[in-house]
C-alpha cells in the first residue's frame, strides 16, 4: 500500500528473499529524504535514510523517477502500449507499459559509463483522481553498469531487479 500526502510518502513494502520475508514500512519527503523505517517490527527511525538508502534506493529511485519518466520513456530505448485503466488496490490508475526496444540496449552516460539491458520493462501509472504525479508501479530490469571510479578505472555490475506496486491509497 502506498500513501501520498501533498508532502510524504508512505510506502508498505514486502521483500521475499530466500528463506525470509521482510514486512517493512518507509516514509519519505518528495524530496527523498527518508524520515521513518520500520523493518520487520524494527523501528529504525533514527539511522532510516541510511538504512533506506542501502536496501530499498531502488524503490527511491522509481518513485522518484515519476518526475523524470518522459525522459526515459520517451527515448529510442523503450517502446509503450496504449494506456489502459488498472486498479492497484483501491486506487485507479492511468497505466502505461513499456519494453526494451531491442536488448541488450546500451544506454550510454558520462565519462565511458553506461547501462546495458539484457531484459526491461517498466510500467508507470497515473491515478484518474487525487493526484497526477506519475508512479513507477512495475520494473523488471536486468543487465550490466559500467561506473568509473575517482581513480578513472572502470568496474562493470551485473543486477536484476524487480519490484511491484500492489495497492496504493490516493490522497484526495
Amino acid at each position: 500500500m502506498l500513501y501520498v500526502s501533498s508532502t510524504t510518502y508512505k510506502v508498505n513494502i514486502t521483500d521475499v528473499t530466500p528463506g525470509k520475508t521482510y514486512l517493512t514500512t518507509a516514509w519519505f519527503l518528495k524530496d527523498g529524504t527518508v524520515v521513518g523505517l520500520e523493518i520487520d517490527g524494527h523501528n529504525l527511525n533514527a539511522s532510516a535514510s541510511a538504512y533506506f538508502q542501502t536496501y530499498f534506493s531502488l524503490w527511491e529511485k522509481a518513485l522518484g523517477l515519476g518526475k523524470q519518466i518522459e525522459t526515459y520513456a520517451s527515448s529510442s530505448y523503450f517502446s509503450s502500449t496504449a494506456p489502459s485503466t488498472e486498479k492497484i488496490g483501491p486506487s485507479t490508475f492511468t497505466v502505461t507499459n513499456y519494453t526494451a526496444s531491442s536488448p541488450p540496449e546500451t544506454i550510454p552516460g558520462c565519462n565511458g559509463e553506461s547501462i546495458t539491458l539484457t531484459a526491461g520493462s517498466f510500467s508507470v501509472g497515473t491515478p484518474i483522481v487525487g493526484s497526477s504525479y506519475p508512479l513507477v508501479t512495475y520494473f523488471d530490469v536486468a543487465g550490466s553498469e559500467i561506473t568509473v571510479g575517482v581513480s578513472g578505472t572502470p568496474s562493470t555490475t551485473t543486477f536484476s531487479f524487480t519490484g511491484q506496486i500492489t495497492s496504493v491509497t490516493v490522497a484526495k
